[in-house]
């Protein structure tokens, strides 16, 4: 059985489960939930997906009452923009073990994405339902538009897998797509690019609370990790100011060598201390590299970075 990860956004479908999984038994009957938002509506309905009949009745939570739910990950999600989650458990007539649906409704697109890409791992098998998902021996998740698709069992077998893909493809068919992927993550490039490193950064990026709707991609160059970036600023006047702030904190906290270059016609804030860092601005985004031992591969795989955007 796959256990979640410590300290991480996959110890949700633990608690999740032992929730739904004890609101089966008896006792007092939980307070009536409010109506339905559009996201509740898409909890398939008892017996409405050919073979999967619903064990337990929905429950719905907003950013007020998430704490109740999965308490210790609340905080982490509501960074990412959380609106509500509905989730129930779901039993197939030829298995004897139970799945746990959970749809987050997040606030936009990317944030939806984001949580998606943080919740993956390595070991997780890309596959092609909604938007992206992965899929690992028990569990399923996948985005598409402002949501996050959840599916966790605790038995693992191919069987169990094929059957939380048929209640996801069942689960995707109820969601709007509104039109696939993300346009900014089309602009890193794609030599030597590591699969499923993508990550969506909705705030704080590099330590700095202005640095917001940041993209994140894994690469390798030399035989060295390099992580490049593009941070979606809104405009080039916000974009400058960005830039002008970075380097102002950079300089003030002397860490290492920095100054600034020109590659071409495009300057290029260059930070060769702990970590290496270099950062450029290109229209309404910032985009840059970081590695941690040669700043002369940072600075290369920026530049190429670079080009990637302006094409």
């Amino acid at each position: 059985m796959r256990l979640p990860l410590a300290g991480s956004a996959r110890w949700v479908s633990f608690f999740v489960i032992m929730t739904l999984c004890a609101a089966c038994g008896g006792g007092n009957s939980a307070p009536e939930s409010p109506e339905p938002t559009v996201s509740g509506a898409m909890l398939p309905a008892d017996g409405e997906l050919p073979g999967w009949s619903r064990a337990t009745e929905p429950e719905s939570y907003d950013a007020d009452t998430l704490w109740e739910y999965i308490n210790g990950q609340a905080d982490f999600f509501i960074d990412y923009g959380f609106v509500r989650v509905d989730a129930a458990e779901y039993r197939h007539d030829q298995e004897a073990g139970s799945v746990v649906l959970e749809i987050y409704e997040m606030g936009r697109p990317q944030e939806a994405f984001g949580i998606f890409a943080a919740e993956r791992t390595s070991n997780d098998r890309p596959f092609e339902v909604g938007s992206g998902a992965y899929l690992g021996t028990n569990v399923l998740g996948f985005w598409q538009g402002e949501r996050y698709v959840k599916l966790t069992s605790f038995d693992e077998s191919p069987a169990i897998e094929q059957l939380l893909i048929g209640l996801a493809e069942g689960v995707s068919s109820r969601i709007p797509n509104h039109g696939g992927g993300l346009e900014t993550l089309s602009l890193f490039p794609e030599d030597g690019r590591i699969e499923a490193s993508e990550r969506f950064i909705p705030t704080n990026f590099l330590g700095q609370p202005y640095m917001t709707d940041a993209y994140r991609v894994d690469f390798t160059r030399d035989g060295e990790d390099v992580q490049l970036f593009i941070v979606d600023t809104g405009s080039p006047d916000e974009a400058q100011s960005d830039f002008d702030r970075l380097e102002a904190f950079y300089r003030q906290r002397g860490d290492g060598q920095m100054g600034e270059e020109t590659t071409g016609d495009l300057p290029m804030l260059v930070v060769d201390g702990t970590s290496k860092i270099v950062v450029f601005q290109i229209e309404g985004h910032l985009g840059g590299a970081m590695a941690r031992q040669n700043v002369d591969v940072c600075r290369a795989a920026a530049v190429e970075l670079a080009v990637a955007m302006r094409r």
